[in-house]
């Protein structure tokens, strides 16, 4: 789809003449399409921010990106509907529906919303009998203020905001907060401590005796995967966890997943490792890019393996 309508617009094009065949360039374009449809950015919008831009080479790419994003949507005009218009058509179609009229909504899982999933939103507002949002909030905050971008909360703060100027909007009357404060969940008190006062920059120092968190420094990633390893392995057998019970959390998990995958292996803890295989989320060029890291670093099954999935 993006192919035949870039291939059309190739001769207009100013900057990305050359780009339109190039590998990752229309899985570039399209994300960014994807992302304005979801924002509803119409392809006039960048059109005319080209002509008021005093910097001629970004002035040139908006203009380009506004000619391939008319391109895609004249192209599929009739034909499809996107994935990121489904919910504009939704709606539009909330106000005639005899099931939502009445419905009770419980919103859960979002920290905030696109303005066309705001949009339906306010059409729901307006036919639900009752619409409950859950979200992430200190209790000490009060849900109606401003924060910085920078705090921690500042997403669920805008969120409430947002959600109750739209009711205000609507005159739907807003219902009573209720926060939940129960931290049975963590034991151990030091747990509960950070759960308060980590990121909240309050100066808290945890007084007590620290036994529930451990910080450890080791000098490279397969020192890091096999200490863990041996930390599982001490946890089942001395301390009567069970595997199931235990969860490894990884920021780089591309960077570091093979090792902790490689260090369970060979410690034989049975390990479900949370990521798509290899060769579904990338093309077959990703897999060649790989062949370095079997050269180089050794040919085992978690580094291996995948390319086959």
């Amino acid at each position: 789809m993006f192919g035949e309508s870039a291939a059309c617009l190739k001769k207009d094009l100013l900057l990305w003449k050359g780009k339109v065949k190039k590998a990752g360039f229309a899985e570039q374009v399209k994300s960014m399409i994807s992302e304005c449809l979801q924002y509803g950015a119409a392809p006039s919008r960048f059109s005319e921010l080209s002509e008021k831009e005093e910097k001629r080479l970004l002035a040139m790419k908006l203009r380009d990106f506004s000619l391939l994003y008319q391109g895609v949507e004249d192209f599929i005009r009739g034909k499809q509907l996107p994935k990121e218009e489904i919910l504009g058509h939704f709606a539009a179609c909330i106000p005639e529906s005899k099931l939502l009229r009445n419905a009770h909504f419980l919103i859960d899982g979002f920290v905030g919303f696109t303005p066309v999933q705001y949009r339906v939103l306010e059409e729901l507002l307006t036919v639900a009998a009752e619409l409950r949002f859950v979200l992430t909030l200190d209790p000490s905050l009060d849900p109606d203020c401003r924060l910085p971008e920078e705090e921690l909360f500042h997403l669920s703060t805008a969120y409430v905001r947002h959600i109750r100027e739209i009711a205000e909007k609507l005159r739907v009357p807003r219902g009573e907060d209720c926060f939940v404060t129960d931290s049975a969940r963590l034991k151990a008190p030091e747990l509960a401590f950070l759960d308060a006062h980590a990121l909240r920059y309050d100066g808290a120092v945890y007084e007590g005796e620290v036994k529930a968190v451990t910080v450890a420094a080791l000098g490279s990633p397969e020192e890091e995967a096999a200490a863990a390893a041996r930390n599982i392995l001490r946890l089942v057998k001395e301390e009567g966890y069970r595997y199931r019970d235990i969860a490894v959390v990884v920021a780089d998990f591309e960077g570091m997943g093979e090792f902790f995958s490689h260090a369970f292996l060979a410690a034989g803890i049975p390990a479900h490792l949370d990521e798509k295989p290899l060769g579904a989320r990338q093309s077959a060029a990703g897999a060649f890019k790989c062949c370095p890291a079997l050269y180089t670093g050794g040919i085992f099954a978690a580094r291996f393996l995948p390319l086959f999935a």
